[in-house]
């Protein structure tokens, strides 16, 4: 549009007017405005037109050609008023009305044109009434007003109403911190806060009890549909499925479900859409629930909104049955093979609660499986109905998605029920299953033909399925052959996650009785997993599940254990009882499954120790002791303790020496040492026993009383409900994680009764000599352990007893005492050798220090004497030197004198005297 306008001179200026403000929603120019909605409401409530219908109904026409487009959201509350004044006339017999009203609200499906952008979040009380009141005229007494009602709210429920323009910007991380709500969600928790799914499913419930009462099939086929459909859509929302679910809305599904006879009816993929829907959601919230509040809020999340719980009868069973099975006989197009997998799914999330199980034998649903799930590989009896193999047995991807899915419902079902396991067990479905693991399936069966992909994974879930059901019929799998079936697939397969659960199996199927050892190994199962432990080229996930089964195949088994000494198992496993941190990784606790199938396979049998102890077992189990993780500690003792208890294991024991020239027995003490600092034990400095009554307690932490001002009644801020909601999630997270449970779960165990094992098995008489302080000290103690744990015991029943005011008898409480006692004079005793250790040592730390104050006052006293003996040299020398001066003086003198004295007697011509110079002396 233009604006025009005359300039000073009066001529006529054109100006272009601003482009209007890019919003999220549909911009177009209005052609109505507020007064239009104004102007209806004045006609249906002015005491003068109120009656006048026809023209009420042209208004309403009207208003719908000037917003061809849409509403605008400030305009809702508007068309609500409308609406209602409406419904009132017609609830009042004005039914011409209806038909305009019905237009009206089919009008409100379209986009809602915006103002502003996010008005819908900025101003929610725009829709929050509109949107009741769609839900109240679910349930109204006018079947169109109900289907427009439903029309308009699943095109809500879409977020179709809500929707954003796509973005136009050429970055694609630009708009990445939108923290809005996607259209479908928001709309999803209108409908959820304004009441609209229990408005539906009591609107589902009536139209149901009204076709009952009346046998109104217009009613019934008028609203049916859009009810059932706007149910389907509203229950993939989590909250709004948990409300369809507390008011029974899957029974009235199931209702319908029973009463399809046809395959093309639609709706039958609604209705189970609508069952798939509550069914997962409930199983994803109920797999989240850590704790509840009160009992109230338990039965309220686990029953009451709990669909899996819901449907756990008798009739949904035969109902689904009933489905299935017409869907197996007549179903040949795509269609119908995808609702036969729905339905597989949602019997599947059934199976996932244990009272539901007996439910698909009591309704004959389990055998229609074994018999589907035998009968597109082995040929039924002529009795058996089974449906064309162009149904269920064809080589598209339905059909294998559909046996897919038949194998897991069936491995569901046996894991809790023994009716169930009884009517696989007399089935051929374990035969079937082999005939997938078997290396040349190709040539065993004439089944369906799929694809080497398809092949081998359906190969992986077969055994997936017998690791569900062998091990509760292990003589049927062995009178099949299946563990000579396993061997043969391990050596030929080069697939190695289907090898490792080969292997897997084998391990489940050893573990279930003496019997499995005995058959698995008379077929040559102990040689055949150390040959695949041994191949390096292996993947590690293989070798470790290999070395596990043979340490299975072993335990408390002489003939195995013979096998396994016989094919060098022993060299093997020392070979790799190596552990190096900076291999951790690639490895994947390799090291455990080593250490164990040696606990397994060697220890208690005197031949393999021999032999282990020849190939230097003990010093590579210190070794790995000294450098092994903290959870291997247990392990690693455990396997010391009893291969010590052999006499010619003491003599590596004690010859034993660290990388820090540490010994074998010191280095268990300090673990010993280190154990107690774990736990907490309180020891003073020099290492006495503190607590003479519980001399193993470990510390325990007191929380000081809370303030006065934390348990007032003050309400938490929502930030820290929230942190709070995160941490508890976390937790969760945390407690599903493996490692993490391997870790809280050795942090447990006292590794000091392992350690006195060790050192009981080795004998206390040969601690060498050349302890430390603190090593003693801990000795004392260690020592004494069992006796400790003992006493604690003794105390911990006298205890009990006081604490629940029981008196004992004279003679028990005597024993008690006499128990007690006995403990306490063992405690005073290691206390009073703990005093003289310290004694000792302090009587040796005075020696040392006395001679260390020894030598340093010889040291002293020679090097005073060197330094007077040097002064007393300097200064001798000097008097030397003096006198011998003081001596060529006085020379020299008498020479000058007899001279003169001789000139006065001779005559100098005659007479020459010679004479030498005289000396000169220099002083030093």
């Amino acid at each position: 549009m233009a604006t025009v306008r005359n300039d000073t001179t009066g001529n006529a200026l054109v100006m272009k007017a601003k482009p209007p403000a890019p919003t999220d929603g549909p911009v177009v120019e209005d052609t109505g405005s507020a007064k239009d909605f104004q102007k209806i409401l004045d006609t249906f409530q002015d005491k003068q037109t109120t009656e006048l219908y026809s023209r009420q109904v042209a208004l309403l026409q009207v208003l719908l050609q000037k917003f061809p487009i849409g509403f605008k959201l400030q305009n809702l509350p508007d068309v609500e008023a409308i609406l209602r004044i409406a419904y009132e006339k017609i609830a009042a017999g004005v039914d011409v009305l209806i038909e305009p009203v019905c237009s009206l609200v089919v009008h409100c499906s379209k986009p809602y044109l915006r103002i502003k952008s996010n008005e819908e979040f900025t101003s929610p009380q725009l829709l929050h009434n509109f949107v009741c009141l769609l839900g109240e005229f679910l349930v109204s007494f006018d079947p169109q007003i109900q289907v427009a009602a439903a029309d308009t709210l699943r095109t809500f429920a879409t977020g179709a109403c809500l929707g954003h323009l796509p973005r136009q910007s050429a970055n694609a991380d630009e708009h990445s911190d939108d923290q809005r709500p996607l259209p479908r969600d928001y709309s999803q928790q209108l409908i959820e806060r304004c009441g609209v799914a229990e408005a539906a499913a009591a609107a589902l419930q009536r139209l149901l009890d009204d076709q009952q009462a009346n046998d109104d099939h217009n009613r019934m086929d008028l609203l049916l549909f859009p009810i059932v459909d706007l149910v389907q859509e509203i229950s993939s929302w989590g909250p709004n499925a948990q409300i369809l679910t507390a008011h029974g809305s899957h029974h009235h599904i199931l209702d319908i479900l029973d009463q399809i006879d046809d395959l093309r009816d639609v709706f039958l993929p609604l209705c189970l859409d609508i069952l798939w829907n509550v069914l997962e959601i409930s199983a994803a919230t109920t797999a989240t629930i850590q704790s509840c509040s009160s009992r109230a809020v338990m039965l309220d999340a686990l029953r009451t909104k709990n669909a899996i719980y819901a449907m756990g009868n008798l009739r949904s069973f035969q109902v689904l049955h009933k489905l299935l099975q017409r869907l197996l006989m007549n179903g040949y197009r795509k269609q119908d093979k995808e609702l036969r997998n729905t339905t597989l799914m949602i019997l599947d999330i059934l199976a996932s609660k244990s009272r539901n199980l007996p439910l698909f034998v009591e309704s004959g649903l389990l055998a229609t499986l074994l018999k589907y799930a035998e009968a597109a590989d082995i040929a039924p009896p002529p009795s058996t109905s089974v449906a064309k193999a162009s149904n269920f047995a064809s080589s598209c991807d339905e059909d294998f998605e559909f046996k897919h899915m038949l194998w897991i419902v069936l491995a569901d079902v046996a894991k809790g029920d023994l009716d169930a396991v009884r009517l696989i067990s007399d089935s051929s479905f374990l035969h079937v299953l082999l005939l997938y693991v078997s290396p040349d399936q190709e040539r065993s069966h004439d089944g369906q033909h799929f694809s080497p992909a398809q092949r081998q994974v359906l190969q992986v879930m077969a055994l997936h399925v017998l690791s569900a059901l062998v091990p509760r019929m292990p003589e049927l799998f062995v009178e099949l052959h299946g563990h000579v079936v396993l061997l043969e697939f391990v050596q030929t397969s080069r697939d190695e996650e289907a090898s490792a659960l080969a292997l897997q199996l084998c391990h489940e199927l050893v573990l279930t009785s003496p019997d499995m050892q005995t058959d698995v190994g008379s077929i040559g199962g102990v040689e055949v997993m150390i040959t695949l432990f041994a191949d390096a080229s292996r993947a590690c996930l293989v070798r470790r599940t290999a070395i596990a089964v043979c340490g299975a195949m072993c335990r408390d088994h002489n003939a195995n254990q013979t096998r396994f000494r016989r094919a060098d198992g022993v060299a093997v496993l020392s070979l790799h009882l190596h552990f190096e941190p900076a291999h951790a990784v690639s490895q994947d606790n390799l090291i455990v499954a080593v250490v164990g199938c040696i606990w397994s396979s060697v220890i208690g049998n005197a031949e393999s120790e021999l032999c282990l102890i020849q190939s230097e077992g003990v010093d590579n189990l210190l070794d790995l002791l000294e450098v092994c993780p903290a959870v291997m500690y247990s392990q690693v003792l455990g396997v010391l303790a009893e291969l010590c208890e052999n006499v010619k294991a003491v003599a590596y024991f004690q010859a034993w020496k660290s990388k820090s020239q540490c010994g074998a027995t010191q280095l268990l003490l300090r673990m010993y040492a280190d154990e107690e600092k774990r736990l907490g034990v309180q020891r003073p400095a020099p290492g006495f026993l503190k607590n003479i009554a519980r001399p193993l307690a470990t510390h325990e932490l007191v929380l000081p009383p809370p303030s006065p001002s934390a348990t007032g009644d003050k309400q938490p801020a929502v930030a820290f409900v929230r942190l709070k909601q995160a941490l508890v999630h976390s937790k969760g997270a945390r407690h599903m994680d493996p490692n993490r449970r391997l870790v809280a779960a050795t942090a447990k165990v006292d590794l000091r009764s392992k350690i006195f094992a060790v050192l009981a098995s080795v004998g206390f008489s040969c601690v060498p000599d050349d302890l430390s302080f603190e090593e003693q000290m801990t000795l004392a103690v260690a020592k004494e352990f069992p006796v400790f744990r003992v006493g604690e015991e003794w105390l911990n029943i006298k205890m009990a007893l006081h604490a629940q005011n029981i008196r004992p008898i004279y003679a028990d409480a005597l024993l008690i005492e006499m128990k007690l006692e006995h403990v306490y004079s063992i405690v005073a005793q290691v206390r009073c050798s703990q005093q003289d250790i310290y004694a000792r040592e302090e009587s040796a730390k005075a020696k040392e220090e006395a001679l260390f104050f020894a030598g340093v006052r010889h040291q002293k006293e020679q090097e005073r004497q060197t330094t007077s003996k040097k002064v007393v040299a300097k200064s001798s020398m000097k008097a030397h030197l003096e006198a011998k001066k003081r001596k060529a003086d006085m020379l020299r003198k008498s020479t000058v004198l007899d001279a003169s004295s001789g000139d006065d007697r001779t005559d100098t011509s005659t007479t020459f005297v010679f004479t030498d110079p005289p000396p000169v002396f220099h002083d030093l």
